[in-house]
């Protein structure tokens, strides 16, 4: 990776040789945020830890975006939309008419709130079979809705029954809920990305 923060640069400095940074976590487990978990559950794999006394309140993975050429115009397209990117919002090209939550999927997880014109998509979460990633699943859910004050009054949720985003949609009390078919959704967040709102073949 290069050096993103005025510390990298100085660890990159210092060091005097390539040094690898990686998510803080065990293969297919969500990221550890927490100093003390940290020091328990990776110590025995990294070779140096770097704790700090502030704490980290929130976890989120690094932001991974490719440029591409549009035009003739070089351009950031979003592949994973992480640190840095969220909580900020995204335009919606047809303003939500009611307060909405979107639940994703269960792999690859992220959660999306509408309410107007603006969407925020929280960042990566995981998979959410794992049990850590599915309590990280609801307090950002929780999180995002009382930082931007939205109290959702419909909920999308994924058609399949068995998934775990779809059975946190369920327990919602005092909502509508829309099952959305799952390659639907696909074609329905390109369009959306795009700024389009006519009849599109996928």
């Amino acid at each position: 990776m290069l050096p993103a923060t005025a510390l990298h640069h100085l660890l990159v400095r210092d060091a005097a040789c390539p040094l690898v940074m990686t998510s803080g976590n065990s293969c297919e487990e969500p990221i550890v945020y927490r100093d003390e978990e940290a020091l328990w559950l990776l110590g025995a794999i990294a070779d140096r830890l770097l704790v700090h006394d502030r704490p980290i309140h929130m976890r989120a993975d690094d932001s991974v975006v490719r440029t591409v050429a549009v035009g003739g115009v070089r351009q950031p397209l979003m592949i994973r939309r992480a640190r840095g990117y969220v909580p900020a919002p995204l335009a919606l090209p047809v303003a939500a008419r009611r307060e909405i939550l979107a639940c994703g999927a269960e792999l690859k997880a992220t959660l999306c709130l509408a309410k107007g014109g603006r969407a925020w998509v929280s960042q990566h979460i995981g998979d959410l079979r794992d049990a850590e990633a599915m309590r990280s699943y609801r307090h950002v859910a929780e999180s995002l809705c009382r930082l931007f004050d939205v109290n959702p009054a419909l909920v999308a949720h994924d058609m399949h029954p068995d998934y775990l985003s779809t059975s946190f949609a369920r327990e919602l009390e005092d909502v509508e809920l829309i099952a959305v078919q799952h390659h639907h959704a696909h074609l329905a967040a390109v369009l959306a990305e795009h700024g389009r709102d006519s009849a599109a073949l996928a």
